[in-house]
Order: structure tokens, then sequence, then C-alpha cells
């Protein structure tokens, strides 16, 4: 679960992390405090609700602000991709992670792609719900995952069409499919568009198509059956063996 991946994490950091944390757990001298799991998150937290509400941000926090807010985007970055990069099949791992953070959400996006009724559809989420979006749809050099989402950030999924090609669902005829050609996709994050894999050209724009096939393998169909019980084996932690690495009374506790 997210705990065992936050521990994963914790326990693989590289240099950089680990300076940060170093860094403010030596300067805040105990005043800024959290369990080693949720350091990272927690002490970007703490900073980035000092600065929305004008608190002042200690100094030797403020002087790693940026090195700490990408530390804390690549441990997020590591729960939601299943602890990916420390497994033995990484690429397999990463996009089943992915497809069960966020697949079902995905297949509801792709579902309003296919039938367009030319309204403008909004949807209120948090960062723990847009950072699984743009793995999902981004390259992985994408910049908008080098750091953590910010405030007021915006997620937008365009659809664009030929002059010649209706862009209303009834012209499909009731076949989402039928109605893909000469439709295509744009993402855009904080107003800027993100290159997409499915994406050739520099502006971001791929075939509605092409962005279909992209994101097919991490569509969610039937989530009430995808939350059965099931065990993980190999550097994962087993599902079975849940109780004997996380026994009652262990759940980590922090100052807020």
């Amino acid at each position: 679960d997210g705990l065992d991946l936050l521990s994963l994490a914790a326990a693989n950091r590289d240099a950089a992390q680990q300076q940060v944390v170093e860094h403010i757990d030596t300067g805040s001298r105990g005043t800024w405090r959290a369990h080693v799991v949720w350091q990272l998150i927690a002490f970007r937290d703490w900073y980035s609700c000092r600065v929305a509400c004008r608190k002042p941000v200690p100094e030797h926090v403020a002087q790693v602000a940026v090195s700490l807010d990408t530390a804390a985007a690549r441990n997020m970055h590591t729960v939601f991709e299943g602890g990916a990069e420390f497994t033995s099949h990484p690429a397999e791992t990463r996009r089943e992670a992915v497809r069960l953070a966020i697949g079902r959400m995905l297949r509801f996006l792709v579902e309003r792609l296919e039938r367009p009724d030319q309204t403008l559809h909004l949807y209120s989420g948090h960062d723990w719900t847009v950072t699984p979006l743009l793995l999902a749809l981004c390259r992985h050099d994408e910049p908008a995952l080098r750091s953590w989402p910010p405030f007021c950030s915006s997620l937008a999924l365009e659809l664009w069409s030929r002059s010649d090609t209706p862009l209303c669902h009834w012209a499909s005829g009731g076949d989402p499919a039928a109605a893909d050609e000469g439709r295509y996709v744009r993402v855009l994050w904080n107003g800027a568009p993100v290159r997409l894999a499915c994406a050739e050209s520099s502006d971001g724009v791929c075939t509605l198509a092409d962005f279909k096939s992209m994101v097919a393998p991490l569509l969610v169909q039937d989530f009430s059956r995808e939350c059965q019980p099931r065990v993980m084996r190999g550097p994962e932690i087993a599902t079975a063996d849940r109780e004997k690495a996380h026994p009652p009374g262990a759940t980590p506790a922090f100052n807020r």
C-alpha cells in the first residue's frame, strides 16, 4: 500500500534527497519533525502552506526550497509508480501502478473525448490527483514532472477537429470510434502544452486515435474487480505479508 511504498522510497533516497532532509533536520533543531517515511512530503507541505499563507519561512528551509520541491515530487512519483525503479520489472510495475492509481478517472476522460458535446467540463482534484494523470499522459522527460504541482494548477484536455469534421458526438451515429478521424487532442498544464508520448510535433498535438491507443493499457474498466486482494512477489512487499511488515500500532505519527 502507500505506506509500504513511502517506506521503500525513504530507504532508497538518492544523495540529493538525503541532503535536503539532513539540511532541514539539522537547521530545524527539532521544530520540524516528521516520521522518516513522510519527511520529504511533510517538509514540502509545511513550506508551501507557509508561503501560501504569507507566514515566515525558516531561512534554512528557504535556502533549499527548490531542491525540496524536486525531491518531494520524486518521492511522490515513487508512490504512484509502485516503486517501479526498485523492482526487477520497472516498466510493467510502473504501468500497473499508474493504471490502478488513475485508470478509472482516465477512462472517464477518454469517454468524454469520444462523445464531445461542445461543453466545458470542469473537475476538481488535488495534487495527488493531477500527478498520476501527468505520469499517465506525459513523456518521462516532461518538465512538468520535475516539480510538485503548485497551488491552483490546472490540467486541460482539449479536443480539436478539422473544419470539415463534425465535433459533436451525435455525428458519429452512436459509435465513438467512427468519429476518431479528423479529431485531435492537446493537453495543457498550467496553460502550456505538455509533450505527449503519442505526439510527434512540437506543439504536443496528436490524433484522438493515437491518444486512445496510448492510454488504452492504463484504463480500468471494472474497478471493483481490480480492488480484489492480490499477492505481489519480488522486490515489493507481498500483500499477504502486510501484517508482518507493518504490525498493529506501527503506523507512524508526525507533526503537522
